[in-house]
Parts: structure tokens; C-alpha cells; sequence
């Protein structure tokens, strides 16, 4: 994420590529990030199977969801920084 903030500083989600960066020049050690991404991203996908299990929901539905989650974003940016 933070090589392609390099490259790509206002691609979607770019600001936090740039907040990793400043996180570890402040001296923040790698593994503490990387288990708070991987508990943010587990949540994520509990929340999202949880949701999907529910009897209301058809798979029709949510078929090639994924290709709006980014039009989602209310403001509009799909995801790229201010």
C-alpha cells in the first residue's frame, strides 16, 4: 500500500498509504500495524458472511457486488483522498 501511495498518490485510498508512512517514521513497529490490519480485515469479512447468511438475502443480489463497493463511497471520491 505504501509503494503504491509512491506511485499513485491519489489513487483510491492513497491516504492511507501516507498515514502508514507517517505512522512509521513516528517509530511504529510493523507487526503492531500489520495485527491491526488483519483484525480490521477479519471483522470485515465476519461482518460480511454474517450478513450474507442472513435468509433475507439472495444470491442474485449480491452477484458482482464488488464492482460497486468503490461507487458507494458517499463523497464520491471512490475512495481517494481530499
Amino acid at each position: 500500500m505504501v509503494a503504491e501511495t509512491q506511485t499513485r498518490p491519489s489513487g483510491s485510498f492513497a491516504d492511507a498509504g501516507h498515514a502508514i508512512s507517517r505512522l512509521l517514521a513516528a517509530g511504529a513497529d510493523r507487526g503492531d500495524l500489520a495485527a491491526v490490519a488483519r483484525a480490521i480485515a477479519y471483522e470485515t469479512a465476519f461482518s460480511l458472511l454474517y450478513m450474507l447468511d442472513d435468509p433475507g438475502v439472495d444470491g442474485g443480489a449480491v452477484f458482482m457486488l464488488h464492482e460497486s463497493l468503490l461507487s458507494a463511497d458517499p463523497s464520491g471520491r471512490e475512495g481517494r483522498p481530499e
